[in-house]
């Protein structure tokens, strides 16, 4: 009976309810109660490897088959149950969205997690750059780091590419040659009336939001995109300007720095510039952003051993703060460098018996 419902559910693509109808037969092979009603939790515990492996098998064919259909919105929870993340991701990727599945496309790409930088990009696509930098900001905060920068890096491009445009445009109109670059800093320099008039060239928040998630870029053609949008920024009139929180208090010129920075230019003006914030005896928070933004760009310029000192001064002033995710781990700057007796006084320090366990056993 078992095997004769499977097969007509499976003919006539009743992913749902095959998905049910294995689970019952995996509970019948199984010697298993057919249902959780409180049966024998000796025999359940031994069987439970078994109904494990038969209920990620079942999601899988479910969630396989919704895709076939084109269902992904139907396909993703089962998907995800098994932890068959790239088979979305993989599907995702083969799909065009029109106006009629763009929405549950991007719900499940972006919203759910799915595949955030291609929802990204099909959000700007079908709903605007506005919608789109309204979201990332919202939701960048809950990605996995490789996620949040590709999504970074999607507005950054976008916003490139409507400045480019934009400039571009403005220099057609006062009857002058077409420019044959996509440089900012090259069409302002070429350009110089570009900048009369105290207006910009695309909305200024949206241009604040993307040089803002831009201190997530490490890729170099990213990040060179990023430079340019902060040196387009640095034009702007002090009405566009935003009022952030030290250490990026001077928001363009000092994301700039940092940008320069990881592409290896003006590294020591970078270095200094941000380690005299995070040693000022100011507000907290900005101490701490100062000192995680030292410690990314330490960890991104290859000085471990220096990123592994810091962290012993801050645990040495009482400030060993936990920081983002973003930050390098002491345990990765040891693995880098070979810095294990620097890493032991860190655990001690820190008193962090655990840590330094971890240490032993990863050398």
């Amino acid at each position: 009976m078992l095997r004769r419902l499977t097969d007509e559910l499976r003919s006539s693509a009743r992913w749902d309810e095959l998905f049910e109808a294995q689970l019952l037969a995996a509970r019948r092979r199984l010697g298993m109660p057919l249902t959780d009603d409180g049966g024998s939790a000796a025999g359940s515990a031994a069987a439970a490897p078994e109904l494990t492996a038969a209920y990620r098998e079942a999601c899988l064919e479910a969630g396989r088959g919704w895709l076939a259909l084109g269902q992904h919105r139907r396909a993703w929870p089962y998907l995800r149950a098994c932890g068959a993340q790239q088979t979305m991701r993989d599907a995702l990727r083969l799909a065009t969205p029109d106006s009629e599945s763009a929405d549950a496309l991007i719900e499940v790409a972006l919203f759910e997690g799915a595949c955030p930088a291609l929802g990204a990009e099909w959000l700007i696509e079908h709903s605007g750059t506005c919608a789109a930098v309204t979201t990332l900001e919202q939701l960048v905060g809950q990605f996995d780091p490789p996620d949040a920068v590709a999504c970074a890096a999607v507005l950054v491009r976008r916003l490139h590419h409507e400045l480019v445009e934009n400039l571009t445009g403005a220099v057609l109109r006062s009857g002058q040659a077409p420019p044959n670059h996509r440089e900012v800093g090259r069409l302002l320099a070429e350009h110089p009336g570009l900048m009369e008039g105290g207006g910009s060239h695309v909305d200024a928040s949206h241009l604040t939001s993307a040089v803002r998630l831009a201190r997530l870029l490490e890729e170099p053609e990213d990040v060179r995109l990023a430079g340019e949008l902060a040196q387009y920024g640095e034009r702007l009139d002090a009405d566009w300007l935003p009022n952030d929180p030290p250490p990026f208090e001077a928001f363009f010129p000092t994301h700039r720095l940092l940008l320069d920075a990881t592409l290896g230019e003006r590294v020591e003006e970078a270095l200094a510039y941000f380690r005299s914030r995070a040693e000022e005896p100011v507000e907290p928070y900005s101490a701490s952003s100062a000192a995680e933004t030292l410690l990314v760009l330490l960890g991104r310029l290859g000085r471990d051993r220096e990123a592994l000192r810091f962290y012993a001064a801050l645990a040495q002033q009482d400030r060993a703060t936990p920081f983002s995710s973003y930050a390098p781990a002491p345990l990765m700057l040891a693995k880098r460098s070979g810095e294990w007796e620097a890493y032991d006084r860190l655990m001690g320090l820190r008193d962090d018996p655990v840590g330094l366990a971890l240490g032993r056993l990863s050398r």
